[in-house]
């Protein structure tokens, strides 16, 4: 990897991570693009670039994290489930996934045309979106946490699985929005950290 597809692979990183269209996806087909070699040190690069966009959310939203102790406790349930469906999943997804273009493509191609069609049922009427977080309940935590698990498929965005899934909660999309900024730092972190493991030999999968 030279600077110029260093730089090119940071920037696909940090425009798709947070939009609701698969930061993995974009990068896997930018490395392909570049003629990128998948080793070691580029999985290691990988990691460390998205490490980038945990500290920016810390920042963004530190004062939310700092004094609604509540919200923080309910963004650590909706964790769990994720952690547990993508640990379980993991060899499959790297074995079968990451290996083929076409199911990489089918599931980022399935995952727009239900956002098209999640907007226009929406979009019939645009009152229907007006809860907070403030009613957002434990068990809708977990239910949403499920949701995001779907993202540990390449090809499905994660911020977009908490989006959809929000919405069809009846929550208003900056709310939505706000909640899965504050979910990305512990799924984000845990996936960095387990990357890790894998790529010094330490955790064998």
């Amino acid at each position: 990897m030279n600077i110029f597809q260093a730089i090119v692979i940071g920037i696909v990183e940090g425009v798709t991570e947070f939009l609701p269209i698969s930061s993995t996806f974009h990068q896997i087909f930018t490395a392909k693009i570049l003629g990128i070699t998948q080793t070691d040190f580029i999985k290691l690069f990988e990691v460390f670039i998205q490490c980038g966009a945990i500290v920016a959310v810390i920042l963004l939203y530190w004062n939310t994290i700092e004094k609604d102790r509540e919200l923080v406790k309910k963004t650590l349930i909706a964790f769990v489930p994720t952690a547990i469906i993508g640990f379980a999943l993991n060899k499959i997804i790297q074995d079968v996934f990451f290996n083929s273009t076409s199911l990489l493509l089918c599931a980022f191609i399935v995952v727009g045309f239900l956002f098209f069609i999640v907007e226009f049922y929406f979009s019939r009427d645009k009152n229907v979106l007006r809860r907070s977080l403030t009613s957002f309940t434990y068990t809708e935590a977990i239910v949403i946490g499920i949701v995001q698990a779907c993202a540990v498929l390449p090809g499905v965005s994660r911020a977009g699985a908490v989006l959809l899934g929000m919405m069809f909660m009846r929550f208003k999309r900056d709310e939505a929005a706000r909640f899965s900024f504050l979910l990305a730092i512990p799924t984000l972190f845990a996936a960095s950290f387990f990357d890790l493991f894998k790529i010094f030999g330490n955790f064998k999968i």
